[in-house]
């Protein structure tokens, strides 16, 4: 088959008309690059979605192939549950290739590339290969795997700031302050970003905060591209709505919802909690549905906090049926005291919650998800943090009014702004222009 030249644009961060450059539409096997997150739910929305959306969606610049590449040590991918899990993601994936690859630990990430990179190279063909990275040592696996291939590009999707997530742990706010073992630990991850940044072609990150952050690292703007946490379509159903919250016992009342590990509660719940004490005290038609992986974890960790316990419904679902519980609720929260890694998340609970049609609650200062909530109209930026005594009950009875009076409206709002900005199927051509581009490297 003979490729047709198409024109690319070249990625602008900074708002401007980007330029059009010509080069061959490629043939290529798209091959997705997992290390160590195989069990973790959010593979099935942010890589096994938009796997599928790239090879459902054809166009010039598509993929032929495409394979997802799990890459676990031995005595992990042997385990039983996990084959089973694999097995799950085949059928829930069609036309994309699964592979679980285990390697050996005690061995350099160059000797295992080196004996995976012939099962590789079969399951992708003789085509070219474009390596999508997931994270930094994805990109550092793919760039000992490219040296078996006869042309390929390397695309690192790196979704966070983990030398900054590296102090935040240790309740350290800036590294002036750290002591010899925290500047180590964040020596060692930036050292480890800076790596994959020499590696890779064209860069996907997902936050305007996380654009910033790389260009701080000398990052050529031009190998970048804004991709956002999305969601493959909209869940939001009426009837799954009513059947849900008859199931759950839900009447007349506002149901509040909170999405999230139970792990990402210990960094929230500074939020959440004051918010939901004084929208408690202050209004009786109020429920609050959480919706995690270790619900008694988190009910202990609330009830300990003081809120009470009849007013709070704890689920845990499959990832698949997490919708169903979300469709049920009147609102989402995103609710985070002020910290260093702000600036630069972007929760994929966010995409979640508006393809269900959840107006958001947000504080102010995480990324900007609070500036395209409030210029959508699909919910309401509240500053919990401010050291003034009353902030908290006025924005309560803020966001209790708003819900009230215009709660249809924003959900209504909610889902457009998914479909306009939170879906994959937005951005196949942004992804498709940096798979491009890195082939012709």
């Amino acid at each position: 088959m003979q490729n047709d030249a198409v024109a690319l644009t070249a990625p602008r961060v900074d708002g401007g008309t980007p330029n059009a450059t010509l080069v061959a539409a490629p043939r290529y096997t798209l091959v997705h690059v997992v290390t160590g997150e195989t069990t973790k739910d959010l593979i099935l929305s942010q890589v096994l979605a938009p796997m599928v959306e790239q090879v459902r969606v054809r166009g010039a610049l598509a993929p032929e192939r495409a394979l997802v590449v799990f890459l676990e040590p031995a005595r992990v991918a042997l385990r039983r549950r996990l084959r089973a899990r694999v097995g799950e993601m085949r059928r829930l994936t069609p036309g994309v290739k699964i592979a679980l690859m285990p390697y050996v630990s005690r061995f350099s990430i160059r000797s295992n590339a080196r004996a995976a990179a012939p099962v590789i190279r079969a399951m992708a063909g003789s085509r070219d290969v474009v390596f999508h990275c997931r994270g930094e040592w994805a990109v550092l696996w793919a760039a000992c795997l490219a040296n078996s291939f006869r042309t390929s590009g390397i695309v690192a999707d790196i979704r966070g700031s983990w030398p900054e997530e590296a102090l935040a742990k240790r309740g350290i706010a800036d590294l002036s302050a750290a002591d010899a073992s925290a500047v180590r630990d964040y020596q060692l991850q930036l050292e480890t970003v800076k790596s994959a940044i020499a590696a890779a072609d064209q860069i996907l990150t997902v936050s305007r905060g996380m654009l910033d952050w790389l260009l701080q690292l000398g990052v050529d703007a031009q190998r970048l591209h804004y991709v956002p946490s999305c969601v493959p379509r909209l869940t939001f159903s009426r009837s799954v709505r009513d059947e849900m919250r008859s199931r759950l016992g839900i009447g007349d009342e506002l149901l509040y919802c909170f999405l999230g590990s139970a792990e990402s509660y210990a960094t929230i719940g500074d939020g959440i909690v004051p918010f939901l004490r004084a929208t408690f005290e202050r209004f009786a038609d109020v429920r609050l549905l959480m919706v995690t992986d270790q619900p008694n974890v988190v009910r202990r960790g609330l009830l300990e906090a003081g809120l009470p316990a009849d007013r709070m419904l704890f689920e845990s679902a499959p990832h698949d049926e997490v919708w169903r519980y979300l469709c049920a609720a009147d609102c989402g929260c995103i609710l985070k005291a002020p910290g260093r890694l702000n600036r630069t998340w972007q929760p994929v609970k966010l995409g979640e919650y508006l393809a269900a049609g959840l107006p958001v609650v947000v504080s102010r200062g995480i990324g900007d998800v609070d500036t395209t909530i409030t210029k959508a109209g699909a919910g309401i930026a509240v500053e919990l943090f401010d050291g003034q005594a009353n902030s908290v009950n006025a924005e309560a009875l803020r966001v209790h009014e708003a819900l009230a009076t215009d709660g249809k409206g924003m959900r209504a709002r909610a889902l457009e702004l998914c479909e306009q900005h939170f879906l994959w199927t937005c951005y196949i051509d942004d992804v498709r222009s940096a798979y491009a581009h890195a082939l012709s490297a």
